[in-house]
C-alpha cells in the first residue's frame, strides 16, 4: 500500500499541508495501516467461534439461497460490498456463517473500535475484522490510511462488509446512514474510471434479540453501557435465555456504485424527501459526480432496497394484532381470527414474510406468544383454570413491543394513512380525503418511512379502493359514510402503525410552541413524553429528536412568490406553530376514532360468531371454543393440538427464496433449516 504511487503522492501533499516532514507523515501512516490491515486465519476463526458459541448456538439460522449463484458470479467480476441493516451484536458472525453456507468468500469487515477489547480485538483482526474509529473527520492521516486500505482491497477484488447505520437501531427502524465509508469508496472508484463495485443489501431478521430490552432502555434515556469482557459474558448469558430463537438472512438486489457516480442525464434530477422510501433505482436519478452527494445517492438506493427486502416476522405480526383497539387482552382464538385477516392482507400485496405459514396453527401461535412473553414484549393474564389465557401489551411492554413491530411497519404505512384520512376528513368528499392523506404524509415525514409523493398517491388510491372508497365518483362518495366504511373493515391499522409517531410529534410540537422564542430545541421530557398515554412507546429519545426536527422544518419560514419581502415576525412563527399543533391534534383525534371503530368492529364480529351458535362434530363452536367455553387446547385431550388447526386460506404460500435452503451447521452451532421457509406470494 505504501509503495503505491497514488499513496506516496497523497502522503507528500498531506505532509506539506500539515507542515511536517514527509518521513514523519509516512511513519504515522504506517502505524495506522498496521492497526487496520487484517488477516484470515483458520485457527483464530475457530477459536473465536468457540468463544462466542454460547451467543451463536441459540439461533436457528435460515438462509435465503435464491441469489447465491448470482452473487458468486457477480463476485467473480467485481468486488461486492455487503451492507446489512444492523440489528444485534450477532450480525457479523451469523453473516460469516451465511457466506460459508452459500459458498461466498469471507469479507473484510469494518467494525467500531469499541469492540476491539481483548479477546475480541486480537482474534477479530485475524479473522478479517478492521476496527476503526467512530469519528476520524479531523485526522487527515487516518483518513488517508482508510482510503489507501479500501483502494488496495477493491483493486485486489476483496469483498467488503460494514453496517451503514454505524450503530444498532434503538427503535427497530433503520437509523439514518453514516456515509463516511461509502464516500471513501466512491472516491476510490472515481479515481479509477474502469473500476466498479456492487452493493449487496442484506436483511437480518431475528425472532427475538437478547439485547433488545437494553436497546429500548437506552432509547428511553438510559446511558449505553461500554463493551468489555464483563459485558460479553452477560450478553452470552442473555442469549442463552432465548435459546431456540430463529434468525433469517436474505440478500436484496445488488446495484452498481458506478451508476451513481456517472454524469447526470438532462431532465433526470430527483428530489429527496429526507427519509422517504422510493422505488428501486430512484437514487440514480440525481446521479451526482462524486463525494458526499454520490454517497447519499447510494444511501437512498440502499435504504429503498433494504426496506423492500425486509420480511414480516411472526412476532411482528402478533404484536401488530395485540396493539389493536385500545390494546385489550385477547385470547388465542381472538388473535387467530384477526391474524387470518392480516395474513390475507399480506398475501394480496405480495409482502415478503418469514415463518408465517405455521401461524395457521394454534400451537405455533401459542409458541410465538410464549417467547414474546418470555422476552418481556407481551404480558399474559390467566383468569382461572376454566378460562383461556389472555395476552396483552401494557405500558410496561409497549416500548419493547414497538421495537419488534417497527422493523417491518413500513409495509403497512400507506394503508394506515388511508384509514386515518377517512377518519379525519370533515366533509367526507374525495378531495378532502386525498388532501388529508397528503397532509398526513407531510406531518409524518422524517418520523416513519414513507413512499415519495407520486408513489404514495398511487398506493393511496389502491388502498382506498380496497377499503371500498370509490375513486372519482361523486355520487357514490356522497352515499357513503367514511366512518361506517371503516367500521365494516375486517381490521384497522391506523392506530397500530401511526400512534407512537404522531403522539411523539404532537408532544414535541406542543413543547416547541410553548417555548416560543426559547433558543435551541426543547429537552427530551423522558417519562412525560406522551400526552395521552395511549401510546407509551412515544416516550423515545429517537422519536423525540425526529419529531423536534420535523416540527422545526414544518414551522420554518417558507419564501414564496410575492411574500419574500414580508418579515418573519414572532407572531407569524407562533401562528405557524399553532397551525402545526392543530393538524397533529386532529390526526391524533382521528387515531382515537379509528381505535374506537376497531373495538366496535371486533365486538361485532365476536357477537356474530356467538349468535351463529354452530357446533362442529368435536363439540367446538365456529370461533374455535369448546362448548364449555374453554379453548380446544385448554380442554385437553390427545388430539387437542391437531384439532386447533385453523383454515389455511389467506396464508401466503412459500416463495422460492428459501425453497432450496438446506441444513448447514456452522462452527458456532448455527444451522439453517428447510422446515419453515420464507413466504413471498
Amino acid at each position: 500500500m505504501l509503495g503505491a504511487p497514488a499513496v506516496q503522492a497523497e502522503t507528500a501533499e498531506l505532509a506539506a499541508g500539515l507542515g511536517m516532514p514527509a518521513g514523519k507523515a509516512e511513519e504515522k501512516l504506517t502505524a495506522h495501516l498496521r492497526l487496520l490491515v487484517p488477516t484470515h486465519e483458520t485457527g483464530p476463526t475457530r477459536l473465536l467461534h468457540a468463544l462466542l458459541h454460547p451467543a451463536l448456538s441459540c439461533w436457528d439460522l435460515q438462509v435465503d439461497r435464491s441469489v447465491a449463484a448470482e452473487l458468486r458470479q457477480l463476485g467473480g467480476l467485481h468486488p461486492l460490498v455487503f451492507l446489512p441493516a444492523h440489528r444485534g451484536y450477532a450480525d457479523p458472525m451469523l453473516l460469516a456463517t451465511t457466506f460459508r453456507a452459500v459458498g461466498l468468500p469471507p469479507t473484510i469487515r469494518f467494525a467500531g473500535d469499541n469492540l476491539s477489547f481483548w479477546p475480541i480485538g486480537p482474534l477479530g483482526r485475524r479473522t478479517g475484522s478492521v476496527f476503526i474509529r467512530r469519528n476520524f473527520a479531523g485526522d487527515r492521516l487516518y483518513t488517508l490510511a482508510i482510503r489507501s486500505f479500501i483502494r488496495y482491497a477493491v483493486r485486489h477484488g476483496h469483498n467488503l462488509e460494514w453496517y451503514p447505520e454505524g450503530t444498532r437501531s434503538r427503535t427497530g427502524q433503520l437509523s439514518p446512514f453514516r456515509h463516511g465509508l461509502t464516500r471513501t469508496l466512491v472516491e476510490v472508484l472515481d479515481d479509477s474510471p474502469s473500476g466498479d463495485a456492487y452493493v449487496v443489501p442484506v436483511t437480518i431478521s431475528y425472532e427475538l434479540l437478547p439485547d433488545a430490552e437494553r436497546l429500548v432502555a437506552e432509547d428511553a434515556g438510559r446511558p449505553k453501557r461500554p463493551e468489555g469482557v464483563r459485558w460479553l459474558i452477560e450478553h452470552c448469558r442473555a442469549s442463552r435465555r432465548l435459546r431456540g430463537g430463529r434468525a433469517w438472512i436474505s440478500f436484496g438486489t445488488p446495484f452498481s456504485i458506478r451508476e451513481h457516480i456517472a454524469p447526470a442525464q438532462p431532465g433526470t434530477d430527483a428530489k429527496d424527501d429526507g427519509r422517504g422510501v422510493t422505488a428501486p433505482g430512484a437514487g440514480k436519478a440525481e446521479a451526482p459526480a462524486s463525494g458526499w452527494r454520490a454517497a447519499r445517492a447510494v444511501g437512498r438506493e440502499l435504504d429503498c432496497r433494504l426496506r423492500a427486502a425486509s420480511p414480516v416476522t411472526p412476532g411482528c405480526l402478533l404484536i401488530l394484532v395485540l396493539t389493536g383497539g385500545h390494546r385489550e387482552p385477547r385470547d388465542v382464538w381472538q388473535i387467530m381470527r384477526e391474524l387470518k385477516s392480516l395474513m390475507a392482507f399480506i398475501g394480496s400485496r405480495k409482502i415478503p414474510g418469514v415463518g408465517l405459514r405455521p401461524l395457521s396453527s394454534q400451537r405455533e401461535v401459542q409458541r410465538v406468544l410464549g417467547r414474546l412473553v418470555r422476552a418481556g414484549a407481551v404480558a399474559v393474564d390467566v383468569p382461572g383454570p376454566a378460562s383461556p389465557s389472555r395476552y396483552r401489551i401494557g405500558a410496561a411492554q409497549a416500548h419493547l413491543a414497538a421495537f419488534y413491530r417497527e422493523q417491518t411497519v413500513h409495509w403497512f404505512v400507506t394503508r394506515a394513512i388511508a384509514e386515518l384520512a377517512l377518519a379525519t376528513a370533515t366533509d367526507g368528499t374525495a378531495a378532502e380525503v386525498e388532501s388529508w392523506a397528503l397532509r398526513l404524509h407531510g406531518l409524518l415525514g422524517g418520523l416513519i418511512p414513507l413512499p415519495e409523493p407520486t408513489a404514495f398517491l398511487a398506493e393511496l388510491h389502491h388502498e382506498l379502493a380496497e377499503i371500498g372508497w370509490p375513486d372519482g365518483e361523486p355520487e357514490a362518495v356522497a352515499a357513503l359514510s367514511p366512518t361506517r366504511l371503516l367500521a365494516e373493515q375486517p381490521f384497522l391499522l391506523g392506530h397500530r402503525v401511526l400512534g407512537g409517531a404522531l403522539e411523539a410529534a404532537l408532544a414535541a410540537a406542543t413543547a416547541q410552541a410553548d417555548s416560543h422564542e426559547q433558543a435551541g430545541r426543547p429537552e427530551f421530557p423522558g417519562g412525560q413524553g406522551a400526552l395521552t398515554g395511549r401510546w407509551p412507546e412515544s416516550r423515545s429519545q429517537n422519536r423525540w429528536r425526529a419529531a423536534t426536527a420535523a416540527a422545526t422544518r414544518a414551522t420554518a419560514a417558507k419564501n414564496t412568490a410575492g411574500h419574500d419581502s414580508e418579515p418573519d415576525t414572532a407572531d407569524r412563527r407562533a401562528e405557524r406553530r399553532r397551525a402545526y399543533v392543530a393538524d397533529l391534534a386532529a390526526a391524533v383525534r382521528g387515531l382515537d376514532l379509528v381505535a374506537d371503530l376497531d373495538v366496535r368492529a371486533d365486538q361485532g364480529r365476536a357477537d356474530q360468531g356467538r349468535a351463529a351458535g354452530d357446533r362442529t362434530t368435536d363439540g367446538r363452536s365456529t370461533d374455535g371454543r369448546s362448548t364449555d367455553g374453554r379453548s380446544a387446547t385448554d380442554a385437553g385431550g390427545p388430539h387437542a393440538e391437531a384439532a386447533s388447526e385453523s383454515d389455511a386460506a389467506g396464508v401466503p404460500p412459500p416463495s422460492p427464496a428459501f425453497a432450496d435452503s438446506r441444513p448447514v451447521a456452522s462452527s458456532g452451532g448455527v444451522a439453517d433449516r428447510n422446515d419453515e421457509e420464507r413466504e413471498k406470494p
